[in-house]
């Protein structure tokens, strides 16, 4: 059985705060009731979750106490006893937000207490503060395990065993780049160079040079300036946004991929090149084609395997799974930052995301330099209490359709997975639920084990029903 070791700063017996059977299932708790036996329990042994109780302690002197333990296990996510009165306190209300992941008034109901606790325990799980614990979910750098994710790893793998061009479409800051590099590091050519060109940032003027470079062009050490085709010579040459080449130099680049030879402007000699072409584009290429703005040989020239990232809001769990991985990434090891707020949370699964993983990380990226609490607030990523510009407009039937997925979606995370309980749950049969269940594009199979969810299944208990919905759920593909 998994065991739980909780940490409880009080004057009451820790073990009296949750339900009787909480023992059997693995919890522990631990109290300390000054500020030295805290020292000793926190420098003796590891914590996930810490609970602070206001009905035992003022805030005045729960607060210091509170950043010293942080700083010796600073990934620790707290939950506080909150004595209603308090919560009429402006300041009071302003640090709860921002210091601890969830609450609960006192007195307390025990039962409520041990889900808030599994919420919290389950998040901090998902929270890896070491390299090799984040190893587990990174696959040659692309990072995620949802069944969308699962599939690119699939298209890698196979890309990297031959040596064809492969052409990589999808929206901007979907990650095109990092599954290039994937395939490169994946193949024979990983000992060569990986060499990437932003086709959109290359001057008309020069862009010959720059990709087969230049004889007239000398170095500081008097050789001819090389082209960046040529310098990915036994690698792999990325053409970034190919989509926005002109219609010259498609033309030149379809000759070099009939014939891998490279001409340097202001000479004649050919010189043999061997690189894999990976190309990328966010543009509609069969759209362009179809409009005369992109040769259709070149595109047929590229098009041979194709890969298509998806976008972030199709990638389910691996949402909560990036922001904090990038939080990890971003804080540094003296940063004081130990989570998000389940209310962050919420943002976070609940928008649309129109950027992709670049405005996930730009995001996350923003909140580590701005927040001033130990918990990332939904202020600090950027987002308003009520802003639906992001939000995605859907008609009717989609709305229905997306009503019914959550509704199963939350009903099966209550049950454990367990299907006949859900729809019991949900006053439906399980043949219909079935249907409902194939009718929105959910699998009936639980997932396995380390999948890179969020582990509430080993909390033994339900989910919160206050805490961060289950949307996108682990379902979601």
């Amino acid at each position: 059985m998994l065991k739980r070791n909780i940490f409880a700063l009080t004057r009451r017996d820790a073990e009296s705060l949750l339900p009787e059977e909480a023992r059997l299932q693995g919890w522990k708790l631990t109290e300390a009731a000054d500020i030295g036996a805290a020292r000793r329990l926190a420098a003796k042994n590891s914590f996930f979750v810490g609970i602070a109780d206001f009905s035992s302690f003022q805030p005045e002197a729960v607060f210091p106490w509170q950043d010293e333990l942080s700083s010796i296990h600073p990934r620790m996510l707290w939950l506080a006893l909150v004595p209603p009165e308090l919560l009429d306190d402006l300041q009071f209300r302003k640090d709860l937000a921002g210091r601890f992941f969830d609450y609960h008034t006192v007195p307390h109901d025990p039962q409520r207490l041990l889900i808030i606790l599994g919420h919290a325990y389950g998040m901090a799980m998902l929270n890896p503060g070491k390299a090799e614990e984040q190893s587990k979910f990174n696959h040659s750098g692309l990072i995620g395990e949802s069944p969308a994710m699962k599939r690119i790893y699939g298209d890698v793998k196979k890309a990297a065993g031959v040596d064809y061009p492969v052409l990589i479409s999808g929206e901007s800051g979907t990650g095109k780049e990092l599954v290039a590099h994937a395939i490169h590091r994946s193949s024979g050519r990983r000992e060569g160079p990986f060499v990437a060109v932003n086709c959109a940032a290359l001057p008309g003027n020069l862009i010959h040079a720059e990709l087969f470079g230049d004889e007239s062009a000398l170095t500081a050490h008097g050789e001819a300036k090389l082209g960046r085709v040529e310098a990915a010579h036994r690698g792999s040459l990325f053409l970034d946004e190919i989509g926005d080449l002109s219609t010259e130099m498609q033309a030149v680049l379809l000759r070099f991929l009939q014939e891998p030879v490279v001409r340097r402007l202001g000479s004649s000699r050919e010189i043999p090149v061997d690189v894999r072409i990976v190309a990328s584009t966010h543009v509609d290429l069969e759209a362009a084609v179809a409009a005369g703005k992109f040769r259709e040989d070149l595109y047929y020239r590229l098009n041979v395997l194709r890969l298509t990232p998806p976008p972030l809001r199709e990638r389910g769990n691996d949402i909560i799974l990036l922001a904090n991985y990038f939080l990890e990434t971003f804080r540094g090891s003296d940063s004081q930052l130990a989570g998000f707020t389940s209310q962050a949370l919420e943002s976070v699964a609940n928008h649309a995301w129109p950027g992709n993983v670049r405005e996930l990380l730009n995001r996350v990226r923003r909140a580590v330099v701005m927040s001033e609490n130990r918990l990332v607030t939904p202020q600090d990523l950027g987002f308003a209490e009520a802003n639906f510009s992001n939000h995605r407009i859907m008609s009717l039937e989609q709305a229905r359709t997306a009503a019914e997925r959550h509704a199963i979606q939350v009903a099966l995370w209550h049950a454990g997975h367990n299907v006949s309980v859900a729809a019991k749950s949900l006053e439906i049969s399980r043949m219909t639920m079935y249907r409902l269940m194939e009718k929105v594009g959910l699998s009936g199979e639980k997932p396995a084990a380390g999948n890179g969810t969020v582990p509430f299944a080993e909390t033994d208990v339900d989910p919160p029903r206050g805490a961060a919905p289950p949307t996108p759920s682990i379902y979601a593909d």
